[in-house]
């Protein structure tokens, strides 16, 4: 599964890497393509916003350069990250909890 993983993350890189040369739109575009791989490779390996948030930074780092954004936007960007790896954290926490109730302490 990692091979396909790899062949589909590095396929789309190449075939980004082929379109940035023809429409000669190097810079934000490298930073889409680098979010596509990205984003494919968590997919397909069914992964949670752990695996993800690189791809999805990538793209908001895009936008940002892409539309001429003012900076403050990135602050936006981390405190988004910030509450969604807090609520990915609580879930891990609960899940802990559940998988140890069942062991009774003397």
């Amino acid at each position: 599964m990692k091979s396909q993983t790899e062949a589909i993350s590095g396929g789309i890189f190449l075939i980004g890497i082929a379109l940035l040369w023809i429409t000669g739109w190097w810079f934000p575009g490298i930073l889409f393509v680098i979010g596509a791989a990205s984003m494919a490779s968590a997919l397909r390996e069914g992964s949670d916003w752990k695996t993800a948030h690189g791809a999805l930074w990538m793209f908001g780092l895009g936008c940002i350069f892409w539309f001429n954004l003012p900076w403050a936007v990135i602050l936006l960007m981390i405190g988004v990250g910030m509450l969604f790896s807090c609520k990915t954290g609580y879930k891990q926490k609960n899940d802990f909890k559940r998988k140890h109730d069942d062991v009774d302490i003397i």
